[in-house]
């Protein structure tokens, strides 16, 4: 049994290995206006037209930092609907009932080919609204399906959209293909280290690996976990979220 169970291991990680993929800011990068990177092989990122983007990097041996993110980014501009009023961001911040999207100030928009899994890298100010939206519409998603953790545990973003914490953390959110997302932080210039990206046919895969192991629970590497993890797992041969 025991030679079973690594050979389920090994062959879950091998072929999650192929479906992660990494993003990580460089030293010295600095966005241009607008600027869209290929980022991965399946993911691009585009940076809002910000006037100021500068270098705003994770602090030394901090929790991004031991993620293996070395810099990062972020502008000078709130995120706001109504373009530049004199060099500022002017209109109004984001609401989920108007779904009035901001087109100045800081924010990202990633897109990935195929369906899977964002975890992002960032640095969120307490008491600032988080918002992920869908580009299509305006529409944000349910604070239930954005899962946060940082050096202190896992995060919980509350019915109008205020981390329970704050600072250097990790967020994740499920993704449909070909679909881009808005992110950022109404009255804040979120800043932003990167994320990993898993795609759903490298977790359908590991799924299938995992799928004998007598019920129990794995994260996205292929990894044994507690039964009571959070996040995105893999248990009884099915992908669930647990909160």
């Amino acid at each position: 049994m025991k030679k079973i169970f690594t050979l389920i291991a090994v062959a879950a990680m091998a072929i999650s290995a192929n479906a992660q993929e990494k993003y990580i800011i460089q030293k010295d990068f600095v966005p241009s206006k607008g600027q869209v990177v290929e980022a991965t092989t399946s993911t691009t990122i585009t940076f809002s037209d910000d006037p100021g983007w500068k270098a705003s990097n994770p602090a030394d041996g901090g929790f991004v930092n031991q993620k293996d993110y070395i810099a990062g980014v972020t502008g000078t501009q709130n995120p706001k609907d109504g373009g530049y009023d004199s060099g500022a961001s002017a209109g109004s911040a984001y609401k989920p009932a108007s779904k009035n999207l901001p087109n100045a100030g800081v924010y990202y928009k990633v897109k990935a080919s195929q369906a899977g899994a964002f975890e992002l890298a960032l640095k969120v100010g307490g008491g600032k609204n988080f918002y992920i939206c869908n580009a299509d519409d305006g529409s944000a998603l349910a604070n239930t399906d954005i899962k946060g953790v940082a050096e202190g545990g896992d995060l919980t973003l509350d019915d109008s959209y205020l981390w329970s914490g704050d600072g250097e953390m990790l967020v994740t959110f499920n993704a449909e293909a070909n679909k881009s997302y808005y992110i950022f932080c109404t009255g804040s210039k979120l800043t932003f280290f990167g994320y990993t990206f898993t795609s759903a046919t490298g977790i359908e895969s590991v799924k299938a690996s995992v799928n004998t192991a007598n019920g129990e629970t794995y994260n996205l590497a292929g990894q044994k976990v507690d039964a009571s993890a959070k996040g995105l797992v893999i248990k009884n041969g099915k992908k669930m979220i647990q909160k």
